[in-house]
């Protein structure tokens, strides 16, 4: 798949992968399934600044279906809390 056909249908998306190396596209590309995790990834190298091997690392230990999984769990959990999610999920640092 090319990086057109990838990308050519969002442009923020398109915006993104022109800040990566090659490398790293090509990594995404050949290694992610869905859009929505190329999308993840892009996001994720773009953010913490990951190399082509972290971001192979973080591919191979399936970090984007971990993420999705737990923010599955957070979100039922917080529906059964209500209101009192915030204080249950409060920041240590931000007392």
């Amino acid at each position: 798949m090319s990086c057109y056909e990838a990308y050519h249908n969002d442009e923020k998306l398109a915006t993104l992968w022109r800040q990566l190396s090659w490398s790293h596209n090509r990594t995404i590309l050949g290694r992610c399934q869905t859009g929505t995790e190329r999308e993840f990834y892009l996001r994720l190298c773009v953010h913490d600044h990951l190399s082509t091997r972290e971001l192979d690392r973080q591919i191979s230990a399936s970090v984007y279906e971990r993420t999705m999984l737990s923010q599955e769990k957070i979100a039922t959990l917080s529906r059964q809390i209500g209101d009192k999610a915030k204080e249950v999920f409060r920041d240590t640092y931000y007392q």
